[in-house]
């Protein structure tokens, strides 16, 4: 069962991730694929590392709107918003 929810997990982030900028999916690629400093990854795209800075910040910041705007979209509507108690189902 881990097996599958880590498999559903990766999918979910590569579906988010696909909702990025061009730019912001370069940058968490590099960063987090590639793991790669944001002076490398600055050097790569041609750009500034302040640029590089501002872009990974923007692209966490929509990845964690996105993710959570889905994981609420999935849940019952009694349920929305509010968070499950540790250990139990959340519908």
């Amino acid at each position: 069962m881990a097996k599958a929810e880590a498999s559903w997990e990766e999918e979910q982030m590569r579906w988010a991730i696909g909702r990025l900028t061009r730019e912001q999916q370069q940058v968490i690629a590099l960063k987090f694929g590639e793991e790669l400093s944001n002076a490398e990854i600055a050097h790569i795209l041609g750009k500034k590392e302040g640029a590089i800075k501002a872009l990974q910040h923007r692209a966490l910041t929509n990845l964690r709107k996105i993710l959570t705007d889905q994981d609420q979209r999935r849940q019952p509507p009694g349920c929305r918003g509010k968070k499950p108690a540790p250990g139990s189902t959340p519908w």
